[in-house]
């Protein structure tokens, strides 16, 4: 399961990764497995619904992953020849403007203005319709381009007004927030508190310059988390004179954010919750730990979330007849676990033992997926993790490790 960001290893050769073959290397049944693996579907499912078997199913799994330069089914599942970038920084603000079709008059590019609204002395229409406060009175010289520069400030959304309208028409969304705790190296918080997307549309009179977004129907979600707009001058036929939109997305909070993707960690984690990663104090992850990381065999690009079941010097086996995960012998007690225990590539791994007692500086590395990591673990920590649905989660059971240096930080128990 991928975390959107998002919050152990073993190899012989570090080095790139190997390169894609692309989407056009897999065979149609190969193209079909990666479809049902998209849609959440077990190896056993599939092969029901192909009516083949389980083991053709997982050859043509390995053989996708292998072609499309992945570790794991979530992998699959997300690639794509532009990897996304899946985790939210702390302290961002991205404001991404759409273009401007002015049908009446020369086109000009689109200037972001300086944040903030401008007071004004005259507030008689409130915070919708004409009038004087806008954000656009602050835009420097050389900034007062385009027909409608938009601008924005807490749920207040200002633009320029324009010559020859009659009117406007906005339509957008927003979503609020609870933001996360001050403190995010102990954070009792595991998930985001996010509203429902409230969408609008409002008519507003000739010389409008801003329109309130609305309130969140939730009184402790009241921070704006992101929004999207869409600004239209219309003349006195109702026709489209300038058209303007844009896009924001806040995180004032110091801790990292990810979202994640993928089922491999129900019943804990849903697909698309917004989890926050705390970072490791001057300690190394511990057993039980809920991590997210950056894969070692994606090229470091993409971040997944999973529990840490091995630490350095463990020794882990797979019993699938009961169900169970072993560490040095002993079986481990997992309320947390959905669906049956399988092995995928081998039953048994041991996590070489390690000198390291402090987490590095996060710097990940990336590993080629056909590597033996035991070198690289050798050189650094590493630790054995898996999803906590075990039937819909690739994780270590495919044969690689996290090393430290890949981990983002910690995430609580909800």
């Amino acid at each position: 399961m991928s975390i959107q960001p998002s919050s152990a290893r073993v190899s012989g050769k570090m080095g790139q990764p190997r390169k894609s073959d692309g989407p056009d290397s897999l065979t149609a049944r190969e193209r079909e497995v990666l479809a049902l693996i998209r849609e959440g579907l077990t190896n056993a499912q599939i092969a029901e619904r192909l009516s083949i078997s389980l083991e053709t199913v997982k050859h043509h799994v390995s053989e996708l992953l292998s072609k499309s330069g992945v570790a794991s089914r979530e992998e699959a599942a997300l690639w794509t020849d532009q990897p996304p970038v899946q985790r939210w920084t702390p302290i961002r603000i991205v404001f991404a403007a759409g273009g401007i079709a002015v049908v009446a008059g020369a086109i000009a590019g689109l200037a972001l203005l300086a944040w903030g609204v401008v007071e004004s002395d005259d507030d008689s229409n409130g915070p919708e319709g004409p009038t004087n406060s806008s954000v656009c009175e602050t835009a420097t010289p050389g900034e007062k381009q385009g027909p409608l520069a938009i601008g924005w400030q807490n749920r207040v959304v200002c633009w320029r007004d324009v010559d020859n309208e009659s009117s406007y028409l906005v339509q957008g969304a927003v979503r609020y927030w609870l933001p996360p705790p001050s403190d995010c190296s102990a954070s009792p918080q595991s998930t985001l508190r996010l509203s429902a997307e409230l969408p609008f549309t409002k008519e507003l009179p000739q010389d409008s310059t801003q329109v309130e977004m609305p309130e969140s129907p939730d009184p402790e979600l009241t921070a704006v988390k992101e929004f999207r707009i869409e600004i239209r001058a219309l003349d006195a036929a109702g026709e489209t004179i300038a058209f303007d939109g844009g896009a924001a997305t806040v995180d004032p909070s110091p801790c990292p954010t990810f979202q994640v993707a993928g089922a491999g960690m129900q019943p804990t984690f849903d697909n698309g919750d917004v989890v926050i990663v705390s970072p490791y104090a001057e300690v190394m992850p511990q057993r039980g730990d809920i991590v997210v990381f950056t894969s070692p065999t994606a090229g470091a690009t993409r971040d997944f979330i999973k529990r840490v079941i091995g630490i350095p010097g463990d020794a882990i086996t797979i019993d699938a007849a009961t169900n169970s995960v072993l560490v040095n012998g002993a079986a481990l007690e997992e309320p947390y676990v959905q669906g049956q225990t399988e092995c995928s590539i081998s039953c048994e791994a041991l996590v070489p033992d390690s000198a390291a007692t402090n987490l590095p500086p996060y710097e990940p590395l990336a590993i080629d997926p056909q590597a033996d990591f035991e070198d690289a673990c050798r050189r650094t920590a590493c630790f054995y993790v898996l999803g906590d649905n075990r039937q819909n989660s690739s994780d270590s059971r495919q044969g690689w490790l996290v090393p430290a240096e890949n981990i983002v930080g910690w995430v609580a128990e909800p």
